[in-house]
Parts: structure tokens; C-alpha cells; sequence
């Protein structure tokens, strides 16, 4: 402890001893890769939390490295593009943190021009694999319904007209923050959790703020040259902040593997929607539930009703598991911090 302390009062009498050049409000996914990468450009880089790192939407996701593939049916051809190379990116720089999973998207009877139409899909998915430019997780394929059946014992075959399958990666979330705060702080920026921004005021060129310490409840000024809002769901709280959001929850249930032995994750369609069944380990990840939240950032959390519609979800999916609330082992809940329609919509 005295160690981690000593490290800690280190860290803030450098933070207050000279101006930075960038000041990170967030110690999620964003503001670690932004502390990172101004670090590792030469900046003089600061970073605060108020609570411990990846304490928000960063630890509490579907812990999904993927390309972004449904965006092709909206013809957002550069995002599909760009997620696609940085996930490999990432696979480059960090493979313990990267480990290949192969989707399947089942199809059903349905107008020829659904979004989930098995034509369109067969066309999307080898679209995917050229805009992956063969640095894929693994090449795209598609599924006779006789076939899937094989392929996903207890998959629900009514009307059903075969899949696709395609391949993604699965990832340690929060650990993925972890070490992007530790690439940061080898490159030079102080990073300190349990610290938040109380105020800033814009001065001369340069942000004069107030942070406090929680930890040793005490409160410190410190000069920086631009402060960047990455506080995620938090981000419309911090004073001089444009930002308008709109929160929605989402939920993930966890249950065990022989409960539903799916061989690779699935992709479950609900409508417009789309749920995950992600194979981990001995377990099974089920998710996730897209609904607005209006209530104590800090206190969000999985409502029966909730955990009802995502087993209901893949019980019509995998009509012989029979899935209820009592098995599901552990569940999460997490906010996604979507930027507000200015109309109001």
C-alpha cells in the first residue's frame, strides 16, 4: 500500500507541477486510447477517473471485436472498412487480447428484400471479406438449411432457409483498457483513477482545472493546454460540455454451456434486432437488450424484464433449451452513450 501510495502522490505532483498539453476526463476504451496515442506523438498527457478504470460501458460490453458487418445493409461501406483493419490492428499489437470466433446467422422465410434475406446475406458476407482484404479471423460461408441443422443441433428449423457464417474476434474488455493504460504510461502519460474533474475554466490559451482525489479526499489544480470529454455516459455532466446524449441500456445474461452446447457464437435476429449466443469457455453469453435509461448512471443494472425478453429471444431461437431465469449463472448491464437526435426523436 505504502508503495502504491507513494506512486500515486508521485503521479499527481507531476500532473500539477507544469502544464500539460492534453488533459483525458475518462478512463474508459476512448480516453485510454486518446491518453495513448497523444503519448506516444511526444504530448505531455495527463488522464483522470473518477472511479476505477473501465468502470463504465468499457467492462460491461459484449466483449465483441468485430467489422461491423450488419452496417453493409446500410451501406456504411467506409465504417465496415475501417473496423475491419483496426480490429486487426489489434490482433497485430496485442493477440492475447484477440481470439478468433466465427459467427452463424441463421435465415428464415421472409420477403426477398428483409434485411436478413439469405441472398443478401450470402452477397454481404463475401463483400465483408473483401473489404477485410483477406486479413480476416477466417473466410465466409454459407449454410443449405439441412446443413445449419447439422451445424447448430436444436437451432429452430421452422421456415428456416439456411445462414452464413463469418468470422470476428472475441475480447477481454476491460483488459483491453488495462493495457492501453499501461502502453500510455509507458510512453509517458500520468494516469490516475479515483480522481475526478471538479471544474475548468478556460484562461489565456490553457484550462485551469480542479480535480479531487477520492482517495485522499483532497483537491488539486492543475494546467492544461486542451481537455478532451471522453467521461462516456457521464460526458453531458461535466461543465462546458455540448455534448446531448442518449443513454440505453444494455443487458447480458450469462449461462452454462451444456445448457445450450452451441459450437460457435450465433447470431439471433429479432425484427430489426440482432442478439449474440457467444460460446466462453464452459459458459455462454447471451445479449444484448437496447433500451433507453433515465435513471442514476452509476446504479444501472438487469430488471426481470430484461433477462425475460433475452431468454424469450433465444428460447424461439433454440426451441429445446428452455431456457429460465434459473439459469442464468451471472448478468451485467451497461449503458451505451449515443449522441441525441437534436430534434428530439
Amino acid at each position: 500500500w505504502r508503495a502504491m501510495n507513494g506512486k500515486r502522490l508521485d503521479t499527481i505532483e507531476k500532473l500539477t507541477s507544469e502544464p500539460l498539453d492534453l488533459l483525458t476526463i475518462g478512463g474508459g476504451i476512448v480516453g485510454a486510447g486518446i491518453a495513448r496515442d497523444a503519448a506516444m506523438r511526444g504530448l505531455r498527457v495527463g488522464l483522470v477517473e473518477q472511479y476505477d478504470f473501465a468502470f463504465g460501458t468499457s467492462s460491461r460490453s459484449t466483449r465483441l471485436l468485430h467489422g461491423g458487418i450488419r452496417y453493409l445493409a446500410q451501406g456504411r461501406i467506409g465504417q465496415v472498412r475501417e473496423a475491419s483493419r483496426e480490429k486487426c490492428v489489434i490482433r497485430n499489437i496485442a493477440p492475447h487480447l484477440v481470439e478468433p470466433l466465427a459467427f452463424v446467422l441463421p435465415t428464415y422465410r421472409a420477403a426477398p428484400w428483409a434485411p436478413w434475406a439469405l441472398w443478401k446475406l450470402r452477397i454481404g458476407v463475401k463483400l465483408y471479406d473483401v473489404l477485410c482484404r483477406g486479413r480476416n479471423f477466417g473466410s465466409s460461408r454459407s449454410f443449405s438449411a439441412e446443413a445449419l441443422v447439422g451445424h447448430l443441433p436444436g437451432i429452430n428449423s421452422r421456415d428456416l432457409t439456411g445462414g452464413v457464417r463469418y468470422s470476428d474476434a472475441f475480447t477481454n474488455d476491460a483488459r483491453l483498457v488495462i493495457d492501453t493504460l499501461r502502453s500510455a504510461a509507458k510512453s509517458g502519460a500520468l494516469v490516475l483513477s479515483y480522481c475526478r474533474m471538479q471544474d475548468a475554466n478556460p484562461h489565456n490559451g490553457c484550462w485551469y482545472c480542479t480535480v479531487h482525489d477520492a482517495l485522499a479526499d483532497k483537491r488539486h489544480d492543475l494546467v492544461a493546454r486542451c481537455v478532451v470529454n471522453a467521461a462516456g455516459a457521464w460526458a453531458q455532466q461535466l461543465r462546458h460540455s455540448s455534448a446531448r446524449l442518449r443513454l440505453t441500456k444494455g443487458v447480458h445474461l450469462v449461462i452454462d454451456r451444456e445448457r445450450l452446447p452451441i459450437p460457435e457464437a450465433v447470431v439471433i435476429t429479432e425484427g430489426s434486432r440482432i442478439l449474440f449466443a457467444i460460446p466462453w469457455a464452459k459458459r455462454v453469453i447471451l445479449g444484448t437488450t437496447d433500451t433507453d435509461y433515465d435513471g442514476i448512471i452509476e446504479q444501472v443494472h438487469t430488471e426481470p424484464g430484461d433477462r425475460r425478453y433475452v431468454l424469450d429471444v433465444v428460447n424461439a431461437a433454440f426451441p429445446g433449451a428452455r431456457l429460465a431465469e434459473g439459469d442464468v449463472i451471472s448478468e451485467w448491464a451497461g449503458l451505451r452513450p449515443l449522441i441525441a437526435d437534436p430534434r428530439g426523436k
